[in-house]
């Protein structure tokens, strides 16, 4: 396809100059009157500047696409900041299972002093290790996730301006990631109660062998 500078027709012109007219961020003025004249074509090299292209200052009827395209409002990230959370939940586990540890050294100390209860207290420890087995099977799945969503988030950051229709559906992808996330982390929670509630369970056990 030729150029619109080389014999294209008045009414190709018009929609070129009509679509950096409409660009917010462009600021053209042009006389929409098919003519691929000096102002024309000085608007079409900054939009290309702005593009972060070479500023040939030739276009073809691809490039009025292009830029519709680029004229629409660029979508706003609406899921929160992984790159944070990701450090943040990952030294919490990490102090949860020094917690667990500890708490699973004094358990050790109360069988030994109570022998009648041993039955009870393997119970409860096989539960608490249950749960804690699985909290970290979620976290590997939230982390996986989470480092997805950083990624694309990164990756949408770069797209926003320059293809606004390709990063609003990056955007629901790292929405359908976040609720995905959030799922496995709602378990996490769910499996921390448990362990507090079967913790409490034990203190009877504490108390008599004090």
């Amino acid at each position: 396809m030729s150029d619109l500078q080389n014999g294209a027709k008045g009414h190709e012109v018009k929609t070129l100059q009509k679509a950096m007219n409409a660009h917010p961020t462009l600021g053209a003025r042009l006389k929409e009157d098919g003519v691929f004249g000096e102002k024309t074509e000085a608007a079409f090299k900054k939009w290309q500047k702005l593009q972060g292209q070479k500023p040939t200052g030739k276009a073809s009827k691809g490039t009025v696409k292009a830029i519709q395209q680029s004229s629409a409002k660029a979508p706003v990230m609406t899921v929160r900041d992984y790159a944070p959370r990701i450090k943040n939940n990952t030294e919490t586990l990490r102090e949860n299972g020094a917690e667990l540890a500890n708490q699973a050294a004094q358990l050790d100390e109360a069988r030994k002093a109570l022998r009648k209860r041993i039955d009870d207290s393997h119970a409860i420890e096989k539960k608490m290790a249950k749960a804690n087995a699985q909290n970290q099977a979620y976290f590997a799945d939230w982390l996986n996730d989470a480092e997805k969503i950083a990624d694309l988030q990164q990756r949408f950051e770069t797209m926003a301006s320059r293809d606004p229709a390709g990063a609003a559906k990056l955007l629901k992808d790292i929405q359908a990631l976040d609720a995905q996330a959030e799922k496995a982390f709602v378990k996490i929670r769910s499996n921390i109660q448990t362990l507090n509630a079967e913790w409490r369970k034990l203190q009877p056990i504490f108390d008599a062998a004090a």
